[in-house]
C-alpha cells in the first residue's frame, strides 16, 4: 500500500469554516480523532460559530481583523492595494465578515501579511515533524519523502473566502516549493444554495469574478505578479490547482436544498476520505491517473482541463443501522458460542477404575506379618502390653505399606486426571458449540466418580468379623496371662497372632488402600465439579449477554438531508466467526466462565 501523504485542509471564509467544522467533527467521531498526518486551518473575518461540541483551536484558526479598511488601503507603503481595492469601499471594519464584498474579505487578508504568513508556516512545520507523526499508532506509512495534499474549501459567492482563495492558495504553494510532491485540490461552492436567501445580491456577481479570475489563470499565458505586504512579491502563472470540484445545490437526483450547511458538509466529505487509511489510497489512485490524463489532454477554447464533477449525494449508513447490525453480528456470535451442536470428546472415567484394579491386594506380604519372637513366654513376668506394642507397630507398618503401595498410582491417577479436565477445558472453551455437550460430560462423570467413591466407603463385613475374632482371642491372652504357666500364656497369644496376620492385618492393608483411593477419587470429583461449575458459568453468562444484546434496539430518528441516501449495515455486515473470535482472546477460559468479571465491552460484544 502506497504510504500516507501529510495532508492540510484549509477552510476559507464562512462556508469553508463551517465545512472545516463538519469535518473535524467527522474526525471526533471515529478513535483518534483528527490524524497527526493532517492539520486543519480556518481563515475568516468573523470568529469561528461552534458547532455540535467541536470548535476550532487558536493553532487551527486565523482571524482576519480590519478596523479601518479606508485607512488601510491609503497607507503610503499600501499603494499596491489600491491596484485592486476600489474606492468605493465604505464599510467601517470587517468585525462582521466582508459584507460579500470580495476586495474587502483579500484586503483583510493583506492587513496583516506576516502573521498570516507565520501562522501558515507554523503549521505547515508541524507536518513536516517526524516526532509528531510517530504518534500515529494504527500502523500508517507516513511519506517521509515530504509528499504533500492541499484541500481548499471555499464559496466562491461570498466576500471572504472568495476573495481570499488565490491569495491564500498561492501563498502555501509558496511556502511548499521545496515539497517533491503537492497536489492542490479546491472544492468550492457555487451560489446555488445561496440564491433564496436574504441579503444575497451579489453572489452571482462574486462568482462570475472568482470563477472568471480562475478561469484566466487555466489558459496558459503570461504570469500575473501579485504582491503580499510591501515586500514579497509572487507570480501567478498558471491555476493554483491541480484539480477543482465545483458544488452547487442540485444533487444527483436532481433534488435541491436551500441549506448551505448540508453542502458545507458534503464538502468536508472529499479531504475526509482521503484522509481515511482505508478508503483514502483507493480514491488517491484514481487521482493519481485522473490529474496526468487531464494534464494531457488537449486545451479546450485554449484552457487546460482543471474542473471535475463532483458527486455530491452520499450513501450513508445511519448511526441506528450500524448499531442494529454490530448487536446481529454480536448475537450471531454468542449463538455460536452457545449451540449445542458439536459432541465433545467423552471424559470416560479419567482411568479411576485402572488405577483401583492396579491397587489391588489379596494378602499381606509375608514380611510384614506380626511375630511374637521378642516374647519371652517362660518369664512369667513377661507383660501383656508388649503384645499390643508389637501389635501396634505392625498395624502401623501395614498402613505405611499401603500408603506407598498405592501412592505411585495415585499420583499418576491425579496428574492424569487433572491434565485431561485442563485438556478438556480448553477445548471446549475454543471450540464454538461445545458448553452445552461439555455441561453435560462433566455431570456425567461427576456422577460415575461419586458412585465410584460410595461404593469404595461401603461397610465391609469382612472388617468388622476380624475385629470380633481379634477382640475374643484378646481376651483370651488376658486370660491366660493371668497364669505364669508358659503352657497357657503361649498357645494364647499364637492364636491372637494367627488372628491378627490371617483376618485383622489384611482387613488393615485393605482400609489404608481404599482411604488412599477414596482421596484420590475425591481429588478428581473436585476438579471434575470445577469444570462443571465453568462450563455452567460460561453458559449463564453468554446466556445473560444474550438477553441484555437482545433488549438494545436502535431507530433511526433523524431524516437524511437531500443528499444523502440511507444504507442498510445488516447488508455488509460480516458473518460471525466464533472460532476467530474465541481464537483472538487472551484467556478464553477466564472470559467465558467468569473467573474474571466478564468484560464484553472490551471485546465488543457490547
Amino acid at each position: 500500500m502506497a504510504s500516507q501523504p501529510r495532508i492540510l485542509i484549509l477552510g476559507l471564509g464562512g462556508t469553508g469554516v463551517k465545512a472545516l467544522l463538519q469535518l473535524k467533527q467527522m474526525f471526533d467521531e471515529r478513535p483518534g480523532g483528527v490524524p497527526p498526518y493532517c492539520r486543519l486551518v480556518g481563515i475568516d473575518t468573523t470568529p469561528p460559530p461552534e458547532a455540535t461540541g467541536v470548535s476550532m483551536r487558536g493553532i487551527e484558526f486565523i482571524h482576519l481583523e480590519l478596523h479601518d479598511p479606508a485607512a488601510m488601503r491609503d497607507h503610503p507603503s499600501n499603494a499596491y492595494i489600491r491596484d485592486w481595492c476600489s474606492l468605493g469601499i465604505n464599510v467601517v471594519s470587517s468585525a462582521d465578515g466582508a459584507a460579500q464584498i470580495r476586495p474587502l474579505g483579500r484586503l483583510a487578508l493583506h492587513a496583516q501579511p506576516e502573521r498570516v504568513i507565520s501562522q501558515l508556516r507554523n503549521c505547515i512545520d508541524s507536518l513536516t515533524d517526524r516526532e509528531r507523526l510517530r504518534e500515529d499508532g494504527n500502523g500508517t506509512s507516513i511519506n517521509e519523502h515530504g509528499s504533500f495534499e492541499v484541500y481548499v474549501l471555499a464559496s466562491v459567492a461570498g466576500g471572504t473566502g472568495s476573495g481570499i482563495f488565490l491569495d491564500v492558495t498561492r501563498l502555501v504553494r509558496e511556502q511548499l516549493k521545496d515539497a517533491p510532491t503537492v497536489r492542490f485540490v479546491g472544492v468550492l461552492l457555487l451560489p446555488g444554495p445561496f440564491r433564496a436567501l436574504a441579503g444575497t445580491d451579489l453572489v452571482n456577481g462574486n462568482a462570475y469574478a472568482a470563477l472568471k479570475e480562475l478561469d484566466h489563470l487555466a489558459a496558459p499565458r503570461d504570469a500575473v505578479g501579485i504582491r503580499f505586504g510591501p515586500d514579497r512579491q509572487l507570480v501567478l502563472d498558471r491555476s493554483p490547482f491541480d484539480l477543482v470540484y465545483l458544488v452547487d445545490s442540485v444533487g444527483e437526483l436532481y433534488d435541491t436544498t436551500k441549506t448551505p450547511c448540508h453542502l458545507a458538509r458534503q464538502m468536508a466529505f472529499l479531504p475526509y476520505l482521503m484522509a481515511t487509511n482505508s478508503i483514502g489510497s483507493h480514491v488517491r489512485e484514481v487521482l493519481h491517473n485522473l490529474i496526468p490524463q487531464l494534464q494531457a489532454k488537449e486545451l479546450v477554447e485554449g484552457k487546460r482541463a482543471t474542473y471535475a464533477s463532483f458527486g455530491v449525494a452520499v450513501l450513508e449508513l445511519p448511526r441506528s443501522s450500524v448499531l442494529n447490525a454490530r448487536r446481529g453480528f454480536q448475537a450471531e456470535l454468542v449463538e455460536a458460542l452457545l449451540a449445542d451442536s458439536v459432541d465433545v470428546n467423552p471424559l470416560a472415567d479419567l482411568g479411576a477404575r485402572q488405577a483401583l484394579a492396579r491397587c489391588a491386594v489379596s494378602r499381606v506380604p509375608e514380611r510384614l506379618e506380626m511375630l511374637l519372637d521378642e516374647v519371652n513366654f517362660g518369664n512369667p513376668r513377661e507383660p501383656l502390653d508388649k503384645l499390643a506394642e508389637i501389635f501396634a507397630v505392625t498395624v502401623a507398618e501395614v498402613e505405611e505399606y499401603a500408603r506407598r503401595f498405592v501412592h505411585s498410582h495415585i499420583q499418576e491417577l491425579r496428574d492424569s486426571g487433572s491434565r485431561v479436565v485442563r485438556d478438556f477445558l480448553r477445548d471446549a472453551a475454543t471450540n464454538p458449540g461445545r458448553l452445552c455437550a461439555a455441561l453435560r460430560e462433566c455431570s456425567r462423570l461427576r456422577a460415575d466418580l461419586e458412585a465410584l467413591q460410595v461404593s469404595l466407603r461401603a461397610p465391609n463385613a469382612a472388617a468388622g468379623n476380624a475385629e470380633r475374632e481379634r477382640k475374643r482371642t484378646w481376651d483370651a491372652c488376658r486370660e491366660a496371662f493371668k497364669s505364669r504357666r508358659r503352657s497357657k500364656r503361649e498357645p494364647a497369644a499364637n492364636e491372637w497372632k494367627d488372628t491378627v496376620n490371617a483376618l485383622v492385618l489384611p482387613t488393615r492393608l485393605l482400609d489404608g488402600v481404599t482411604a488412599e483411593l477414596t482421596d484420590g477419587i475425591g481429588f478428581l470429583i473436585d476438579r471434575v465439579r470445577e469444570a462443571e461449575h465453568w462450563c455452567l458459568a460460561a453458559t449463564k453468562h453468554l446466556s445473560d449477554l444474550l438477553a441484555q444484546i437482545a433488549e438494545k434496539s436502535d431507530t433511526n430518528e433523524v431524516s437524511p438531508d437531500p443528499f444523502t441516501r440511507y444504507a442498510d449495515a445488516k447488508i455488509i455486515r460480516p458473518r460471525a466467526d466464533a472460532r476467530k473470535f474465541l481464537a483472538g482472546l487472551p484467556d478464553s477460559r477466564s472470559y467465558l466462565g467468569g473467573v474474571r468479571r466478564l468484560d464484553a465491552t472490551r471485546h465488543g460484544l457490547l
